[in-house]
């Protein structure tokens, strides 16, 4: 703010002293001349400040407190990886579901590295089912059919209802 209260006071001081040039010149030919000098001289005290920023060159960048921290989103492949293991924890709970005495089931399918352009193999499956009966053999084979995996690739936990 200091900057422009100077500029300020050196144009106050410019045109103060253009005007009391012009009071004291004779009227004449010269006057014209004098006239146009005098009003180049307040024309460049006003522009003194841009042509300052111009010679220096502008910083046209944010300080660092200003930008907000990357946020880091997720890639299209890990969002596609997200989407293809759920779509496979919900088919292992529907076979799961399909096996008679099974009331509830969840799942979470763990997937292996992806190879290439291939999907990612499955390398294990984890199936809890709330049941009435001992469906825990069953409902592995089911589940290791419906993903492609063997069935010791699947653990079950059996929760038992009444």
């Amino acid at each position: 703010m200091s900057a422009l209260g100077t500029w300020v006071g050196h144009l106050a001081a410019v045109v103060l002293m253009a005007g009391v040039a012009e009071l004291l010149m004779p009227v004449g030919r010269l006057q014209g001349y004098a006239r146009a000098v005098l009003g180049l001289i307040v024309l460049l005290a006003v522009l003194t400040p841009l042509l300052n920023v111009l010679h220096q060159g502008v910083s046209w960048s944010l300080p660092d407190a200003a930008i907000p921290p990357a946020v880091a989103l997720p890639s299209e492949a890990a969002q596609t990886r997200d989407v293809f293991q759920q779509m496979l924890a919900d088919r292992a709970v529907a076979a799961a579901q399909s096996v008679t005495g099974v009331a509830g089931a969840t799942a979470q399918v763990v997937l292996g590295p992806a190879q290439g352009e291939s999907e990612p193999a499955v390398e294990s499956a984890t199936v809890s089912v709330r049941a009435s009966a001992d469906v825990a053999a069953t409902v592995a084979t089911r589940v290791a059919a419906a993903l492609g995996i063997a069935p010791g690739q699947v653990s079950v936990r059996e929760v038992r209802i009444p």
